[in-house]
C-alpha cells in the first residue's frame, strides 16, 4: 500500500524512527492517484524530521496490533503507565482541554510587533505523526519509564534489547 521510488537499499523500521529514511519531511502517505515515494538519499545516511516516517509507522502498528492505532497506544502504553489523561489523537472533542492558540489576524503579510491576533483554528490529527495530547503529569509518567530504561510501574514495556535501540 506504500509505494517507494528508490536506488538504494531498502528503508527499515529503525529509519523510520530515526528519521534517517530518505523519504520526504511532510507528503502525504495516501494521496489520489496514489505516488510514489521519492527517496532522496540512502536510508540510515543522514537525519532529516519526517512526518511521513511516523504516518508510515502509525499505519505499521495499526496492521501488526490488529487494532486502530489509538487503542493499540492506550493498550500497549498508556494504561501500564499509568497516563489516564493522554490523548492518542487530537480531535475536536478534546479542543476544550487546550489553551487556546493565536495567530496573526492579518496573515497574509508579515507579522508586525504588538499586531492584531486571531484564534488559531482547531487542530486535528489522528494519523501517528504528531497525534498525542499529554498533560505534564503523563508525560513525566512517560519520561519515567525512559529513565528506568523501558520499565514502568507494571513491568518492562521494552526488552533491554529493544530499548537499546529506542535510546540509540
Amino acid at each position: 500500500w506504500f509505494r517507494v521510488d528508490s536506488t538504494f537499499a531498502p528503508i527499515t523500521t529503525h529509519h523510520l524512527l530515526s528519521h534517517s529514511s530518505g523519504l520526504p519531511g511532510d507528503s502525504p502517505v495516501f494521496s489520489i492517484p496514489p505516488q510514489k515515494h521519492r527517496v532522496i538519499y540512502a536510508p540510515g545516511e543522514r537525519f532529516h524530521y519526517s512526518n511521513t516516517a511516523f504516518e508510515i509507522l502509525g499505519h505499521l502498528v495499526w496492521t501488526l496490533d490488529q487494532r486502530q492505532l489509538d487503542e493499540a497506544l492506550r493498550k500497549r502504553i498508556f494504561e501500564p503507565l499509568g497516563m489516564k489523561q493522554i490523548e492518542p489523537f487530537i480531535t475536536l472533542d478534546i479542543r476544550d482541554k487546550f489553551a487556546k492558540n493565536y495567530m496573526s489576524y492579518q496573515n497574509d503579510r508579515t507579522y508586525p510587533l504588538h499586531a492584531r491576533l486571531a484564534e488559531a483554528p482547531a487542530i486535528i490529527i489522528t494519523s501517528g505523526a504528531g497525534c498525542i495530547a499529554s498533560t505534564p503529569h503523563d508525560m513525566g509518567l512517560y519520561i519515567q519509564m525512559i529513565a528506568n530504561h523501558g520499565k514502568g510501574p507494571k513491568g518492562a514495556l521494552l526488552s533491554d534489547e529493544s530499548f537499546g535501540l529506542f535510546s540509540k
